[in-house]
């Protein structure tokens, strides 16, 4: 291109033609995949005109090719001469931007006057119609040594932002760098491919939302990409000539939807950050209507295009600058998790910043294979897979403590089946030995000694007998399922009375008959329990209960006039509270306890119904 160069200033050294001539390009050995756009004049027009016209207006302007054009609302003419001067004589112009909706080319050989249309194309065609196959727009050219052509281009891309990079490859080299463009780009995708599979797995087997709305915004992103670079119109609607048109910016639309609500799940803001959460909230509507009326309203949206994408990019940053802010936000809450956001996130901040500030055109577009916009995704998805994969250690962490917790939990309370049982097996032991023991050793020794009588006799082992009914009632209450509640409890408390100094009532307000048997047995035992617990701790004189049998619940109240206990103390009264507490728990109900020293002790359940 330097020789390029040389070229012009000996031409415009050596003639008298005017600096505003359309220039004259050189084509060398060596000028392979070099940009032309800079020697390119330039002009537009609001309408399209003839080639000869536009011809002597590019003579006439002193505006020179930059590539970059920023929002247009006019058709862009750029014209060249090429000129070979090498052996080389086919040539491809590669025009690097896919999403031109119209390009015209016209050749004009110097030894005729007349004005050939070399090709008409651009996105709002069908890709087979390309003389070219290829992702950007390429126009072959044949060009014999020495030999000038003049060429012309017409683009449109009315009412949105316009770039033209144009080089000028020879024919060979071409597709030496075409394919080495799709080995590249093979790979990128590859990367995608890889996280979009991982992503999928790990949702199939945690089926948390967070992997769910992960994998459509990789996805999304995937596909923007995809049609960015252009290879959607050539691989996935290479017939259509209508798609093109307004893919990416429904595109864009789902990728920032997909994105906040990510953002919205990664975080967990619903219960983290709960005024973050509404606002970003609120953007996605936002979103959501904006795709709606650009669905609904096309030809509105497209005549005010650069108004609605101004809206668009307001709304895109307002989003980034509130999901950043919960990242720093959730720094107090778990930093690493925050952190790799926080990186994810300043890979695709300056990539978009950069692409807004082309598409206003204070920018020129990067004349590389991959744009900005493209690093920056693969560098986000890469940190933002990472972030996932360190919510999975802290989520396993947390499983791995919970898991912890349940296990002491069980093994506490094996420890307080295994004491309870062991006390209650003292407990019967206890009352065998004192009393149904020293009972069969007094009826021995009548026996031995012949002083009895037949109905005294009789009358020791009937007691025997019930005190041994009572002991086994107290075990295991069998006839809770024949007799009922009611029944079962006067029963042990009348057996209860006759052998504790404290008076206990019992009343029964409304009891049904048709009570399941795990409430009968449950109840039964909270009442076993607290009696029992009256008889070691209170120095009662008198306890009541009652059941009283409502609408909606059942109400069990137990009461003594003992030296009660200050409330602060009640974890340290024993098993028998917490046994209480678990019954209770089994039948879904609620248990409060009321007492202070000198006051007896009240107990209140309540067991819905």
């Amino acid at each position: 291109m330097h020789r390029s160069l040389s070229f012009l200033v000996l031409c415009l050294c050596l003639t008298s033609v005017s600096v505003a001539e359309v220039h004259i390009v050189s084509l060398s050995p060596d000028d392979e995949g070099d940009f032309i756009s800079h020697f390119l004049s330039v002009d537009t027009t609001s309408q399209l005109h003839a080639p000869d016209e536009i011809w002597n207006r590019l003579v006439q302007v002193e505006t020179r090719g930059d590539h970059y054009h920023g929002f247009i609302q006019d058709y862009l003419w750029a014209g060249i001469t090429l000129k070979n001067a090498s052996q080389a004589k086919n040539w491809i112009l590669e025009l690097q931007n896919p999403h031109v909706n119209h390009i015209h080319v016209y050749i004009r050989e110097h030894s005729s006057s007349e004005w050939i249309t070399h090709s008409k194309t651009g996105r709002t065609t069908q890709f087979h119609t390309r003389a070219v196959p290829h992702f950007n727009f390429a126009f072959d050219i044949t060009l014999p040594q020495n030999d000038k052509i003049d060429v012309l281009f017409m683009l449109d891309k009315r009412r949105s932002s316009l770039n033209y990079p144009i080089r000028v490859y020879t024919n060979s080299y071409f597709t030496t760098t075409k394919q080495r463009n799709y080995a590249f780009i093979g790979m990128y995708f590859g990367v995608f491919g890889i996280v979009i599979f991982v992503t999928l797995v790990a949702y199939t087997i945690t089926r948390r939302s967070v992997y769910f709305w992960y994998l459509c915004y990789v996805s999304t992103l995937g596909l923007f990409i995809f049609t960015d670079i252009g290879l959607a119109h050539q691989f996935i609607y290479p017939t259509s000539a209508t798609l093109g048109g307004d893919t990416r910016v429904f595109l864009s639309y789902i990728l920032m939807i997909t994105f906040n609500v990510f953002t919205i799940t990664y975080f967990d803001t619903r219960n983290t950050l709960v005024v973050l959460h509404r606002v970003l909230l609120g953007l996605t509507f936002i979103l959501v209507g904006i795709a709606l009326v650009h669905l609904f309203f096309t030809d509105f949206t497209r005549e005010n295009a650069t108004y609605v994408l101004f809206i668009l990019y307001t709304v895109i940053i307002t989003s980034f600058s509130i999901a950043i802010l919960i990242a720093f936000k959730y720094l107090k809450i778990e930093r690493y998790t925050a952190y790799l956001f926080i990186t994810a996130f300043s890979f695709i901040l300056i990539a978009g910043t950069l692409f807004i500030l082309t598409e206003f055109g204070f920018l020129n577009r990067p004349n590389v294979l991959f744009t900005p916009i493209q690093i920056g995704s693969l560098l986000e998805i890469i940190f933002l897979s990472g972030g996932l994969a360190w919510q999975v250690r802290v989520v396993e962490k947390k499983r791995q403590l919970t898991l912890q917790k349940v296990r002491a939990l069980e093994n506490e309370n094996l420890r307080a089946y295994i004491d309870g049982t062991e006390r209650e097996r003292i407990r019967v032991a206890m009352d065998l030995h004192d009393d149904i023991g020293s009972k069969l050793g007094q009826l021995r020794r009548n026996v031995e000694k012949r002083s009895f009588a037949v109905e005294a006799i009789s009358d020791d082992i009937q007691h025997i007998v019930e005190d041994l009914r009572f002991i086994s009632h107290k075990l295991s209450p069998q006839g809770l399922r024949i007799t009922g509640l009611e029944d079962s409890v006067r029963y042990l408390v009348s057996q209860t009375n006759k052998n504790s100094p404290i008076s206990y009532t019992f009343q029964v307000v409304d009891i049904p008959n048709n009570m399941s048997e795990t409430m009968t047995v449950q109840l039964f035992r909270i009442i076993q329990e607290a009696i029992q617990n009256i008889e070691k701790h209170s120095e009662a004189d008198r306890a009541d209960i009652q059941i009283i049998y409502h609408d909606t619940e059942l109400v069990l109240t137990i009461e003594d006039n003992g030296k009660g206990f200050p409330i602060t103390d009640e974890p340290n009264h024993g098993i028998g509270i917490e046994n209480i507490k678990k019954r209770v728990a089994i039948l879904g109900g609620e248990v409060s306890f009321f007492s202070q020293p000198g006051g007896g002790v009240s107990i209140l359940v309540g067991i819905p119904h």
